[in-house]
């Protein structure tokens, strides 16, 4: 083989290397551009299969609830009626008697003019003179202070303690110290219960308004 056949045979393998390499890049270029979607999902996954971010959505501020205006209470002595109360908030609309002859009831009209009849009531207790008769007696108190003032009579009552008299204020015009000199017992305009005379057996503390 001479010069000339050699040079005609590499010419021609060059040609033909260059003609695979060309027809090779023109396929991928092809290719490439014309991906499917599968092929496309499969050569980026992390673009084909990445989940997607969800939007936050704002979290609507809550409107404030107006808060209700409470009513004013009632005074503690009476309901909004104006009705006396007793000292564990039950309403006297009629006579209160825990024990029997020992009892409240509203005032009536004759002591409005000294007593608030919203806050005041009429008691009737029994209890021993100093001769051991049983008698009534008549007091005025807060009506607060009824239930209370009815208990402590009627354990002075079952005691059998000797009290001069219990008569109401009024027959003495309301004048305590004339109440005091004869010997009266009562409850005085400060809610106090005043004995100034009762059997010696009465300590100083069984007189207590506690």
């Amino acid at each position: 083989m001479n010069n000339l056949d050699r040079d005609k045979i590499i010419k021609a393998l060059v040609t033909i290397f260059g003609i695979i390499l060309l027809v090779t890049v023109a396929a991928k270029i092809l290719f490439k551009t014309g991906d499917t979607l599968d092929i496309y999902a499969e050569n980026n996954p992390e673009v084909a299969y990445a989940t997607p971010i969800p939007t936050e959505t704002p979290t609507p501020t809550p409107e404030a609830t107006p808060k209700p205006t409470k009513a004013p209470e009632p005074s503690k002595a009476t309901n909004s009626n104006g009705t006396p109360l007793l000292s564990n908030g039950a309403t006297i609309e009629g006579r209160f008697e825990p024990h029997d002859g020992f009892y409240c009831e509203l005032i009536s009209d004759k002591f409005t003019d000294h007593y608030d009849p919203n806050h005041y009531m009429f008691l009737h207790v029994y209890y021993y003179d100093f001769d051991q008769n049983v008698k009534d007696g008549e007091l005025i108190c807060e009506a607060k202070d009824a239930e209370r003032f009815l208990n402590t009579f009627y354990a002075f009552y079952e005691a059998k303690y000797s009290i001069r008299k219990i008569v109401l204020l009024s027959s003495y015009n309301y004048d305590e110290e004339s109440a005091n000199a004869d010997g009266n017992t009562y409850i005085n305009s400060e809610g106090v219960l005043v004995m100034p005379t009762a059997s010696p057996s009465v300590s100083s503390s069984d007189l207590t308004d506690e």
